[in-house]
């Protein structure tokens, strides 16, 4: 099994490149429902897929640079977890923000987001 190393992982909003903002984790649900199409006479339960969907989040350290997304926002994205890792890519619509800071003086935030569309996987 082929892996990783996600230390060169990039996060693009638009045309921001979230990386420069300090991306720490990110991670993303793809989904799709499944149809049930059983019939009189089938002899176990029978499924057809149906919409798809994705799904996930972010999180990572403030950075005063640059005007952060808050709710409501629809975006492009591109997240790659590495060097010869594969692309995702899509639009987002974002749900949720949260910002906060401790004693330390170390500003974050967390996203969650919704897809809208599909996403696509280069």
């Amino acid at each position: 099994m082929a892996a990783f190393n996600c230390t060169g992982g990039s996060m693009a909003l638009g045309t921001t490149d979230w990386l420069e903002i300090n991306v720490r984790n990110f991670s993303l649900s793809a989904k799709v429902e499944a149809l049930e199409v059983t019939a009189f006479g089938n002899a176990s339960r029978q499924f057809i897929p149906g919409l798809t969907s994705f799904s996930g989040r972010w999180s990572g350290f403030m950075d005063g640079t640059v005007t952060m997304a808050f709710p409501a926002t629809t975006v492009t994205f591109t997240y790659t977890a590495g060097t010869g890792a594969d692309a995702f890519s899509g639009t987002l619509l974002i749900t949720d923000v949260t910002i906060g800071s401790d004693v330390q003086g170390v500003g974050t935030y967390d996203a969650t987001f919704q897809g809208t569309g599909t996403v696509t996987i280069a």
